[in-house]
């Protein structure tokens, strides 16, 4: 089927395994308070298709994650609040503008917990909760 589109199937299965993600977490944002950010970070860590999009992996019983990979989650996942604001009129238009800095300051702060964690999981959790 890829050869129809002159794309490699290797090339392909990172775009899948992105968009099965992003269908299945498009709400991620729903939701208000602080703990919302640990909220998010704990659904998405227990869906396996995320821990492989990840990189998950232990190693001296430690689980690590992948730097990049979580990056590239974060601005994938404020792309679809973006996007899911822009397709889905607000009570007033003044307020869009708060929803997107919400939106961007849970992502800020996940990407804070990220660089706290030095991409070990267990730490990554213990970053957001503090």
């Amino acid at each position: 089927m890829f050869q129809k589109l002159n794309v490699k199937e290797p090339a392909i299965r990172p775009a899948i395994a992105v968009i099965k993600l992003l269908t299945r977490h498009h709400r991620w944002f729903a939701g208000s308070g602080m703990m919302r950010g640990e909220r998010v970070l704990e659904a998405l860590l227990r869906d396996r298709d995320v821990q492989q999009f990840l990189q998950v992996n232990r190693f001296e019983d430690v689980l690590w994650f992948n730097k990049e990979a979580f990056d590239r989650l974060l601005g994938w996942l404020l792309l679809v609040a973006v996007i899911e604001d822009a397709a889905h009129p607000l009570p007033q238009v003044s307020d869009a503008p708060g929803h997107l800095l919400n939106e961007g300051v849970v992502v800020r702060y996940l990407q804070r917990a990220g660089q706290q964690s030095e991409y070990q999981v267990e730490r990554l959790l213990a970053a957001i909760k503090n």
